[in-house]
């Protein structure tokens, strides 16, 4: 996931969507897979389909309790299932474990705090916006070792921040 952000961090949001299943090396659920088929669909195929923008995010270090929060706004043109908010601490990107932050919705943005636990090491946050999977995607073929899923997911960028940045901002 971390060379996934670096090798892309140039790339317009206009172009790219990512799709970020927890806890998962090279494979995704269902949820996360048909993504990338409705992907190419709009920007390969030129189908009527248009995905919704990659969520905007801002990881708030500086907040009144000094607990880090992540606030994620979703592209609302297509009806938003559910907003699910992950965080780690584990600087090793193959181990790293991903801690539901349990999402609350506020207004047209959904946030949810993410203790930390030490501050010698790193927060990394990112959102997964779910939508509801449209009708003609629900009865074609799945891709292979994948089945159709009723929702589909787009996830933020990855945002992070070490620990002196943690310990500046009083976290």
């Amino acid at each position: 996931i971390d060379n996934m952000a670096w090798n892309w961090r140039n790339v317009s949001d206009d172009l790219v969507r990512f799709s970020i299943a927890p806890h998962l090396n090279h494979r995704h659920t269902d949820e996360h897979a048909i993504t990338e088929y409705l992907w190419f669909e709009e920007h390969v195929k030129g189908a009527a389909f248009t995905m919704p923008a990659t969520p905007k995010t801002e990881l708030e270090l500086k907040t009144d309790n000094g607990v880090p929060r992540l606030t994620v706004t979703p592209d609302d043109s297509q009806p938003v299932q559910r907003v699910d908010i992950y965080y780690s601490l584990d600087p090793h990107a193959l181990t790293r474990f991903w801690r539901d932050a349990k999402a609350v919705k506020s207004g047209k943005q959904w946030k949810a705090e993410c203790p930390v636990m030490n501050l010698e090491q790193p927060i990394f946050a990112y959102a997964n916006v779910v939508y509801q999977t449209p009708a003609p995607y629900l009865t074609s073929a799945p891709m292979a070792g994948q089945e159709n899923s009723e929702t589909y997911a787009i996830s933020s960028r990855v945002l992070s921040a070490g620990p002196a940045r943690l310990q500046e901002t009083g976290v």
